[in-house]
């Protein structure tokens, strides 16, 4: 899909290049659907283009939580790997 965007004339020396903002805009695009859980971190950093640990900066910088653990799943899970590891 291509999108067309117009952004005033003042923005533009914010970006060295036009694919600077087609880049920064798939990325914020990106971090805005996987924070509220509409698609997978896989599927983000797929139409972020960054690799999984460079999506996980990215979201840490924007205080986007790369993994979404309540305290209860995370203390479930805690007890299932202690009682597997004697």
């Amino acid at each position: 899909m291509t999108i067309t965007l117009t952004l005033p004339d003042d923005t533009y020396p914010l970006y060295a290049r036009a694919t600077d903002v087609a880049a920064e805009v798939q990325l914020h695009h990106a971090q805005i659907l996987y924070a509220e859980g509409r698609i997978s971190i896989g599927k983000a950093t797929e139409l972020a283009g960054v690799d999984m640990v460079e999506f996980m900066r990215l979201c840490a910088q924007v205080h986007i939580p790369a993994v979404d653990y309540e305290s209860s799943d995370l203390a479930a899970e805690m007890l299932v790997l202690a009682s597997s590891h004697p």
